[in-house]
């Protein structure tokens, strides 16, 4: 067993030690803020504090860990000086305050300091604001990579038994956001006839006989590819996470009703296989309670069950009013925290973990579950065709492979439909499936 020290406990601190230690390392641990009971133990003291320990793995801390106050902090993650991507230490002195970057990183700190600016689009947080991104670190894990070397350090230098520590293993999570379940049909005329006229205007007159085609029945609407998809998982005998988008039509939310009696059938069809089923709250919900209970709510009547998980339609969240609303409507697991327009780690892990809430300072129940890649990315921000999606991913999945990490993705059923410009992407779905 470890020995913590620490000259004070607080929620931040006892937040990364467990995650730290009982939920990534597996080790058993306990805290203390005596300095006489560090002194006297005969294992392996942590010692987080500016307090000499003789033996002890020191960690001088910073403020942020002992604060509830939210204030402004910028870190540079490209600093090798203060904070190395490779931790080592010098004397039982580790490089840097580990736990409060942790911290940092995980809580997504700089969300709550820049939330009235530096918005995009869609008022969501502006990935060219985060500290990783001008860092030059988005693309790394740098919570996984750290810790792989803090272990390492615990046991070659500090001879903790290797067998002790938890074991992780490389595996795929695949989850596929349904936005639309038909491309033409169910749309109700005015839809229609608006999305023909456009499609008039734009000289897209294969769109136009495309979908005369699925009206008249004579060609199967190519978004409701749900069988093949089915089909596929089978393939690589993976279990996927579906998200759908139950709210009214909008601007940004084209779903089609959810009384069609098609939209039941494919969801008894996914559970049939045994697959899960997740709210996507609509783009004009955003964080609104009660209607993004009246989208679960229809939800669990179409599944016959709970609903427990959850993406925001756009990835549109705001900290920490979005997560407050999801955790008072029963939602354990949220699958939001990623980018639409940059590869990489929003909260520089691709493993779970709770949410702590700022506002609060204390943990909660809802488990955070990151993704690395979204096919959009590729297409829409970074122009790739399907090779160079191919091998941009590849590059995120050996270095999740090294770390024994897990490469969750997002796609959605338009992109296995070869349509909309999504000719060929198949290839690249079955990449990522593919261990």
């Amino acid at each position: 067993m470890l020995l913590i020290y620490s000259q004070d406990i607080s929620p931040r601190l006892e937040y990364v030690v467990s995650y730290l230690f009982k939920e990534r390392l597996g080790l058993t641990f306990q805290q203390s803020t005596s300095k006489e009971e560090a002194l006297k133990y005969r294992g392996l003291v942590i010692n987080y504090s500016n307090d000499t320990i003789p033996r002890s793995l020191q960690i001088i801390p910073t403020e942020i860990l002992f604060q509830s106050s939210i204030d402004y902090w910028d870190l540079d993650f490209s600093d090798n000086e203060h904070n190395p991507i490779k931790i080592k230490a010098t004397d039982h002195l580790l490089s840097f305050d580990l736990f409060s970057a942790i911290f940092y990183l995980l809580s997504r700190y700089e969300e709550y300091t820049t939330m009235d600016i530096d918005k995009d689009e869609h008022q969501r947080f502006d990935v060219h604001t985060s500290s990783l991104f001008k860092s030059e670190c988005l693309h790394y894990p740098l919570v996984d990579i750290w810790l792989l070397s803090f272990k390492k350090l615990l046991i070659n230098d500090y001879a903790l038994d290797a067998s002790l520590f938890k074991k992780e293993s490389y595996h795929i999570q695949a989850t596929v956001d349904i936005d639309s379940i038909f491309a033409y049909k169910g749309k109700g005329f005015k839809r229609t006839i608006l999305a023909s006229i456009n499609d008039l205007i734009s000289f897209r007159f294969n769109t136009i006989l495309q979908r005369v085609k699925v009206l008249l029945g004579k060609q199967k609407d190519p978004f409701d590819n749900f069988e093949e998809l089915i089909q596929l998982f089978n393939e690589f005998n993976t279990k996927a996470h579906f998200f759908f988008q139950i709210g009214p039509y909008g601007p940004f939310d084209k779903n089609i009703d959810a009384k069609h009696p098609r939209y039941k059938e494919i969801i008894e069809l996914i559970q049939k296989h045994g697959h899960s089923i997740g709210i996507h709250p609509s783009y004009q919900s955003d964080s609104n309670f009660e209607k993004v209970k009246r989208e679960i709510d229809t939800l669990q009547q179409m599944t016959n069950q709970p609903i427990k998980s959850s993406r925001q339609h756009y990835l549109k969240f705001q900290l920490p009013q979005t997560y407050e609303c999801l955790v008072n409507l029963g939602i354990t697991q949220e699958f939001s925290m990623g980018y639409s327009n940059q590869i990489g780690f929003r909260a520089a892990t691709a493993f779970p973990f709770y949410w702590f809430n700022l506002k609060t300072n204390q943990t909660s129940s809802l488990q955070i579950m990151p993704f690395a890649v979204m096919d959009v990315c590729f297409k829409e921000y970074y122009g790739d065709d399907e090779q160079s999606a191919i091998d941009k991913t590849e590059q995120v999945k050996q270095q999740l492979k090294t770390l024994n990490a897990p490469f969750c993705f997002v796609f959605h059923n338009e992109t296995y439909s070869e349509i909309n410009g999504w000719n060929h992407w198949k290839k690249v779905i079955r990449h990522w499936l593919n261990a």
